[in-house]
């Protein structure tokens, strides 16, 4: 991952953050009762939402986690919430804070940005809890710690999905094993298309122009094998020329939770990336 987010643990004295050959949660351990938490360990999400959005408003980092979280951690928390949202050349980072969001003091925005719909709020909650799963067992954090970096890394400001050439089929196919463990396969939408970019010259006019014919045929087989390889798949697969390979995002819920096809969006996964960012969940 970029040497940007690199996370330190949340004790000098622990054990480092989560690597793929021996994976480690990074848990805040200050206090000595056992973890509530395997992503947010002691303290509760809302406790440090919190303490980011007091320092947001200009309050310094001592007073915005008072008694409620151990300085300590409260310290490499904030640093990996910045490092998010800065570059190392000091440029700002919106793979995750939205350029639209505006500032409140001199203090750039850190916060995940929230979730406004109750019915993604409760979805939200949902992904946690699956998440809280998936990180009982060490293949299950090596996966989650894959999931995270191959986000991070492929994540586009401007696009609702994840993008995957079909050389990386088998990583795509990774990569959805563990977000069907998060979210449930009907809030996933899967664009399949293989298309070559092609120069049409008009026969009169002599103009140019571009057009990306779909090659049904290399189309219709790569669905075929993800059909076979994901037979329980409830989402929608589409296929359109926005992509040549896997797009992977998400169905929005409706205001009965139920799955919305018309809306494409991204904001509740990169909401729960970035707090799995902020806590230190990365692979090394």
């Amino acid at each position: 991952m970029n040497n940007a987010l690199s996370t330190q643990k949340l004790q000098s004295n622990a054990k480092q953050p989560i690597k793929v050959e021996a994976v480690e949660t990074p848990l805040l351990t200050t206090l000595q009762d056992p973890p509530s938490s395997s992503i947010f360990g002691q303290y509760k999400r809302l406790v440090i939402e919190k303490m980011l959005s007091d320092i947001e408003s200009g309050m310094d980092l001592s007073s915005a986690c008072q008694l409620n979280i151990d300085f300590n951690d409260a310290m490499l928390i904030y640093q990996n919430a910045l490092k998010l949202i800065i570059h190392e050349n000091g440029s700002s980072n919106y793979k995750f804070v939205s350029q639209k969001r505006q500032q409140i003091s001199s203090h750039p925005i850190i916060t995940p940005t929230p979730l406004h719909y109750h019915q993604e709020v409760a979805l939200a909650n949902l992904c946690f809890d699956n998440i809280e799963k998936l990180c009982q067992s060490k293949a299950g954090k090596r996966e989650l710690a894959e999931f995270v970096q191959i986000f991070y890394e492929k994540t586009i400001p401007s696009k609702p999905e994840i993008r995957f050439p079909f050389k990386e089929t088998k990583q795509f196919y990774g990569y959805l094993e563990t977000a069907l463990k998060i979210l449930p396969s009907e809030y996933w939408r899967i664009n399949i298309c293989k298309y070559t970019p092609t120069t049409v010259i008009d026969e009169v006019t002599g103009e140019k122009s571009f057009t990306m014919p779909i090659d049904k045929k290399e189309t219709g087989h790569a669905i075929k094998k993800f059909n076979e390889k994901f037979a329980d798949f409830k989402g929608e697969i589409i296929q359109k020329p926005i992509y040549s390979g896997f797009s992977l995002s998400m169905i929005r819920p409706n205001d009965k939770g139920k799955p919305t096809k018309k809306q494409p969006n991204s904001v509740m996964i990169k909401h729960i990336v970035h707090w799995l960012l902020i806590m230190g969940w990365e692979k090394n």
